[in-house]
């Protein structure tokens, strides 16, 4: 038998392939009483919770492999983003190449950018399209992201207005030092499709990846304490023996279950995210909100999920996604937060800010990996094979795509 630790993305894609493959005598445990890991969706007043700002790009393409993806309904955001600044209006940034009538409103606009910026925007787009493949460069490479930013291939504007708020949202950091190649795997991923919101949150992915698997398969509440000699030694329960063990999990929780047996680094990047309604939304636009990177506001985003997705709110009002990076808010009360970064947003000018009502708080401490192989390297043991995104890139895509590689490395040794 082989036991599936974590019932994230990729301990889920794991046992999807297994099955593919004939090899149904496995389990899968995790800790959790639902499925999905860091995926996973609340109701909560009238409203879909997130655990932490999510969405979902269709283009990665071991989705399909797996998922019926029209049965999530997406609702898409537009392409382009809302630019806020402390020294000026709200500014409608919107994509020159998916709505080339907007090019005249971004040239002859007092906030627009220097037409280079547009163009080697463009020229990057087009360079990148074909880049449907998670990169395989590993984070060793000299050619970073950071080294990017600074070369002068973009204005400065065009860096602190846009692109490093936008890439620091999908980072989850404001250092930029991963891979170029990862850089221009997402902008090919989002020039060749906007992001959505499944119509039942975006936990409805975990659990439409989990819902061909037998009941009995996947054993929830299950507190895997640690991992040795191919066995799970659990929190309330028997130790267990099996042929193989995929640990899924992200490396925290990996370094927790193996010690310093588990082989890759354990540190995370976190993100709180805080959920407010309102009755009046902040733009009507359906586009991100981003804060200018030389603003001393707390918020790094701002989502309006509802333009995207209506049903995120079962009332008239708006739900709003409120990203921060910066903010040391342990011990700070909701109410108390909610002050502090209300206050840190009224230098941006948004409207009908004192009618935001806070819905909820989500800290996600183990969000993303603070290092990636990008796929080149593995360190499987004996009878214990690994998937996480730390192995793959960061992202829904790369957790999927290292859980169907432990799969396959796992039958491969089985069947030796």
């Amino acid at each position: 038998m082989i036991a599936i630790v974590g019932a994230g993305l990729a301990g889920l894609t794991a046992a999807r392939e297994l099955e593919a493959s004939g090899f149904t005598d496995f389990m899968v445990y995790d800790k959790s009483s639902v499925v999905g890991g860091r995926v996973r969706t609340e109701a909560k007043d009238g409203f879909l919770i997130d655990r932490g700002f999510q969405v979902l790009n269709p283009e990665y393409r071991i989705l399909e492999n797996y998922i019926p993806v029209h049965n999530l309904e997406l609702g898409f955001f537009e392409s382009g983003s809302i630019l806020l600044s402390e020294h000026s209006k709200p500014f409608v940034f919107r994509d020159p190449i998916e709505t080339p009538v907007s090019i005249f409103s971004q040239l002859t606009s007092s906030q627009r950018f220097a037409f280079r910026d547009l163009l080697a925007a463009g020229i990057l787009r087009f360079k990148t399209q074909g880049f449907a493949e998670e990169p395989s460069e590993s984070t060793s490479n000299t050619s970073t992201l950071k080294e990017f930013f600074e070369s002068g291939y973009f204005s400065a504007d065009f860096l602190d207005r846009f692109l490093k708020p936008f890439f620091a949202g999908v980072l989850l950091s404001r250092e930029f030092d991963v891979p170029f190649s990862y850089f221009e795997y997402l902008f090919g991923l989002f020039g060749r499709s906007n992001v959505g919101l499944p119509k039942r949150g975006m936990g409805h992915l975990a659990e439409l990846l989990a819902e061909p698997l037998p009941d009995h398969k996947i054993q929830l509440n299950a507190n895997v304490k640690s991992v040795a000699d191919r066995t799970l030694n659990f929190e309330d329960a028997d130790s267990k023996k099996f042929d193989a063990i995929i640990v899924a999990t992200d490396t925290t929780h990996g370094k927790q279950l193996l010690g310093n047996s588990f082989p890759a680094e354990a540190s995370q990047r976190s993100i709180l995210t805080l959920y407010f309604s309102t009755p009046v939304p902040p733009w009507q636009q359906n586009l991100l909100g981003l804060v200018d990177w030389n603003s001393e506001c707390l918020v790094n985003h701002i989502s309006v999920q509802t333009h995207a997705q209506p049903n995120y709110s079962s009332s008239n009002e708006s739900l709003l996604s409120v990203n921060l990076m910066r903010s040391n808010s342990q011990q700070l009360t909701d109410s108390e937060l909610e002050t502090q970064v209300k206050e840190s947003l009224k230098p941006l000018k948004i409207k009908a800010l004192d009618s935001w009502k806070l819905v909820a708080r989500t800290q996600v401490d183990h969000a993303l990996p603070a290092k990636f192989s990008s796929g080149e390297v593995i360190h499987d043991q004996p009878g214990v094979f690994f998937a996480g995104d730390y192995l793959e890139t960061p992202s829904i895509g790369g957790a999927m795509l290292s859980g169907k590689k432990a799969a396959l490395r796992a039958i491969k040794r089985l069947t030796r």
